[in-house]
């Protein structure tokens, strides 16, 4: 159990930790100021150097910026109107590193077929959407809704590194901290604001909305209300970022149940707490996209672990000690709310307290089924090769601050909720052709990879888990055309087996060398193939 802690914990985390809280107090600091460049220069110039000495840690801090950054504009300065962000300068940095590299000939690319063939065909999706979208379109809103998928050019520097046990390791780390450092700043982000007085909330809510890293809202109705007591009322923090915390969850779930392969196997507290922080995470950000995506993920990690034939009720029992720690994550956050210290502020008589029959979480529901058929015609003007990006859509909302300024509630828009027909109307069938087919690859190794019972077979499931979950959330809330989605897309390559390999040569996916995780005992169960 230690080696498994060990995947995702060692002391050099603690200096990462500093540096991340070192970033976001000069961040909050130079917020609007001219001095904003200081500390991104000196980002970019120290991330270019580090990437060209060790291109994988380049690669790893662009990962913890993706998965933590919400929007990436933790800093930002204002470059002849345009806004330069940290997530655009280590994406440069990296990138020119890794050109410096492949130009004096220290790395190659080594491409494999059967990984690089979906990949290659949502490039080409993307390309034709850039060009049509730029040319037909508003050329502003084509490129802004292009732009995110330049991620996807960590794909080239990721291929051309030979990713061995101590490289996947760093990255697995990279996952780790970006999940629990998403997971304390909810709950701090839920404690403070349901606790501190005004003034020291505004200021708050000021950074957080203007960095873009989290979405503060007042809920005076739904689950838990009448368990408040005198102060009905609640934060919900939703940071796009939540959904790393999930893929996080899954793969410690993954490995959980590999790893409780009978009844002496003993979970150590430290994964125990891990779980009891994700899951409370989960729960405050009060996404159902992202509950429906845990239940997606969790599918693939029971499929796989039934595949290696456990003791049943061994396996029942441990869904009964996760649904314990799940009610403890329930306590974890009630105390967040409502313990007295400092006194919670009496919200009641504010100007933006709405009372129980507050409704804007079904307002947004609304609205968003509203779009669904304008949506729809759209796409059938160019089903086949898209209407490319920045293509508008014209629906009424129901949204009653947008009907303030527009009685009609009419609204334009090329950014949806819907997320595949989002990827259809821009990039036509052969989008969805291309993230369909990536998903099964993905899918089926991760599957095989189980069937074999490779050594760190926990590994690939859950991170393959985290892939399905990104694609099941990306149905109501788009992911596959966000950065952290996309991102996540290639984080995962170097962990899956993708060339055809024996049990033994395939254990060489795992972060590093552990005790075997075998299940089921040689000749029982269903049989391998040789």
């Amino acid at each position: 159990m230690l080696d498994f802690v060990r995947q995702f914990y060692d002391k050099r985390m603690w200096w990462v930790s500093g540096g991340l809280v070192l970033t976001h107090v000069i961040a909050a600091i130079t917020q609007g100021s001219a001095w904003a460049w200081v500390p991104l220069l000196a980002i970019g110039v120290g991330t270019a150097g580090l990437s060209y000495y060790r291109l994988e840690w380049g690669l790893a801090i662009a990962f913890l910026e993706l998965f933590i950054g919400g929007h990436g504009h933790l800093i930002d300065v204002d470059v002849r109107g345009f806004s330069l962000s940290i997530r655009e300068v280590i994406f440069a940095a990296v990138m020119a590193a890794w050109l410096s590299l492949l130009l004096f000939k220290q790395l190659k690319p080594v491409f494999v077929r059967h990984r690089d063939l979906p990949l290659a065909c949502i490039g080409l999706a993307i390309l034709i959407a850039a060009l049509k979208g730029l040319s037909t379109n508003e050329f502003a809103a084509a490129f802004d809704d292009m732009n995110g998928y330049l991620t996807l050019a960590y794909f080239f520097p990721m291929i051309s590194l030979s990713w061995n046990g101590e490289r996947r390791r760093l990255l697995l780390q990279a996952l780790a901290l970006a999940a629990v450092w998403i997971s304390i700043t909810t709950l701090l982000y839920v404690y403070a604001f349901t606790h501190l007085p005004g003034l020291a909330s505004h200021e708050l809510y000021t950074f957080v909305r203007d960095a873009r890293l989290a979405e503060v809202t007042l809920q005076t109705a739904g689950p838990g209300i009448d368990y408040l007591g005198n102060s009905p009322w609640y934060f919900r923090v939703f940071q796009q970022s939540q959904a790393i915390v999930a893929t996080f969850e899954l793969l410690l779930l993954a490995g959980t149940f590999s790893l409780w392969r009978d009844k002496h196997d003993q979970l150590p507290g430290f994964i125990m707490g891990l779980h009891v922080l994700l899951i409370s995470t989960i729960l405050a950000s009060l996404s159902r996209s992202f509950w429906i995506g845990c239940l997606a993920g969790l599918a693939l990690v029971i499929a796989s672990v039934c595949l290696t034939r456990p003791v049943i009720v061994t396996l029942i029992k441990r869904h009964l000690q996760l649904g314990l720690l799940s009610l403890v994550a329930v306590v974890v956050l009630f105390v967040a709310i409502t313990i007295p210290i400092p006194p919670r502020p009496d919200l009641t008589d504010s100007s933006f307290y709405k009372g129980r029959d507050e409704n804007t979480r079904e307002v947004a529901v609304s609205s968003r089924w509203n779009l669904l058929r304008p949506m729809l015609e759209e796409i059938w003007q160019a089903p086949i090769i898209g209407s490319g990006f920045g293509e508008t859509v014209t629906f009424i909302s129901d949204d009653p601050r947008l009907r303030a300024v527009n009685p009609s509630g009419e609204v334009t828009t090329y950014r949806f909720e819907w997320g595949y027909h989002d990827l259809w109307l821009k990039m036509g069938i052969l989008g969805l052709l291309g993230f369909g087919w990536l998903l099964v690859t993905v899918v089926s190794v991760s599957l095989k990879s189980a069937l074999r019972r490779d050594q760190h077979f926990w590994i690939v499931v859950g991170l393959a888990s985290g892939v399905v979950m990104f694609y099941a959330t990306h149905i109501f809330s788009p992911y596959l055309n966000h950065p952290i989605g996309l991102g996540f897309l290639i984080f995962v390559l170097p962990f899956l087996p993708w060339k055809e390999s024996s049990p033994v040569q395939a254990e060489a996916v795992g972060a590093i060398s552990l005790a075997p995780l075998t299940i089921i005992k040689p000749g029982v169960g269903i049989a391998l193939k040789q």
